[in-house]
């Protein structure tokens, strides 16, 4: 499972990446995103 979430973790950033080339608005919309999951896993953790 761990190994799965890292795999997840990593295309997410891959993706976020991806847009940031694409267009600047997306990757601050996928920021803001991202800050939410992050609070999410560690609330997950918990």
């Amino acid at each position: 499972v761990k190994g799965a979430k890292k795999y997840f973790v990593v295309l997410f950033l891959g993706v976020g990446i991806y847009l940031g080339h694409l267009d600047a608005d997306l990757t601050i919309v996928y920021v803001r995103y991202m800050e939410w999951f992050v609070i999410y896993v560690q609330l997950s953790k918990i």
